[in-house]
């Protein structure tokens, strides 16, 4: 009788340990895709972590599955596009970071220069947070970017003239910030750019002339900053251009009457001189021209300041005293 029973627990313990065993394989094998299976580079996903340390991630109005930890998961956090960590999109092949969408988010702090190691990246979207300090110029790096949003934060500091190397770059919207310093002309080489945003910031100095050649730009906002001079005659060039805001500055001079050829300006809505030093006395042409493209009713004349001299609002031509004094 003791014989049967020692028998019979041990067919039992032997069931039940072979179970335990089925059960230990079937996890293994239900894990492995996840631990063989191509991954995002390491230099990509410490990118993301540096930003979520630098803006004090925790806080963020949603930061699903980001630094989730995983028990049984042989790395520290999962993967970002495995894991679906919120605001990121990755290529098909789950093998890089392409985009990376944390507009009104709350991010709190500056962006890590790490970022440009995202370098498959086409679209940066950090629209409307509470970002501040400078933009890394190391976002240069950004090779593949076509659409970059860091508007409506509290960024400070210049533009840097490094950006000049998106070349693929489409879109660029840097307003409502605090940025400051002159608007660089190296900006002209982004030569496939539709829109350039740069309105409301502590923007001075001239219009680049070279902004003539962005043959593409459909829509160019450069108002509400603190820039002075002559409106470029070379922007009769922009024959794709469908909004020209170059209100709330400190312009000044004649109106190039070639501005009437931008006739691609949205009727109504497309144009907009307001408070600034231009001269009024313009040829009836040009005067309907504006009526009918500018939004503020025809009050782009009554809301202009004195039409002074150019020469005497603008000092930049100062700094070259010293060369034209050894000459």
């Amino acid at each position: 009788m003791k014989a049967a029973k020692w028998t019979r627990w041990l067919s039992l313990s032997r069931e039940n340990l072979t179970k335990k065993l089925l059960s230990a394989c079937l996890v293994c094998i239900l894990a492995l895709p996840c631990m063989t299976r191509a991954a995002v580079p390491a230099v990509e996903k410490n990118a993301l972590i540096d930003l979520y340390n630098a803006t004090h991630g925790s806080n963020w109005t949603d930061n699903e599955n980001w630094l989730r930890r995983i028990s049984w998961f042989p790395y520290p956090y999962t993967d970002p596009c495995e894991g679906h960590w919120y605001g990121v999109v990755c290529n098909n092949a789950n093998t890089h970071i392409v985009q990376l969408n944390l507009y009104n988010n709350n991010l709190n702090g500056s962006i890590p220069a790490s970022l440009s190691n995202l370098s498959k990246l086409v679209s940066l979207n950090l629209l409307s947070n509470r970002l501040s300090g400078s933009i890394p110029a190391s976002l240069s790096n950004l090779s593949n970017l076509k659409y970059l949003a860091l508007n409506y934060n509290q960024l400070n500091g210049e533009i840097p003239v490094s950006l000049r190397n998106l070349s693929k770059l489409e879109y660029l919207f840097l307003d409502f910030n605090q940025l400051t310093g002159i608007v660089p002309a190296s900006l002209s080489n982004l030569r496939n750019v539709k829109r350039l945003i740069l309105s409301a910031n502590h923007l001075s100095g001239t219009i680049p002339t070279s902004f003539g050649n962005l043959t593409n730009l459909q829509w160019l906002s450069l108002d509400n900053n603190q820039l002075t001079g002559t409106i470029p005659k070379k922007l009769v060039n922009l024959a794709s251009l469908q909004y020209l805001f170059l209100n709330h500055n400190q312009l000044c001079g004649a109106i190039p009457p070639t501005l009437a050829r931008l006739t691609s300006l949205q009727d109504g809505t497309g144009l907009s001189l307001d408070h600034n030093n231009l001269d009024t006395t313009v040829s009836l042409a040009l005067d309907t021209f504006i009526m009918q493209k500018s939004s503020d009713y025809g009050d782009w004349k009554m809301s202009q300041g004195t039409a002074a001299s150019c020469r005497n609002s603008d000092f930049s031509w100062l700094l070259f005293l010293p060369a034209m004094t050894r000459q």
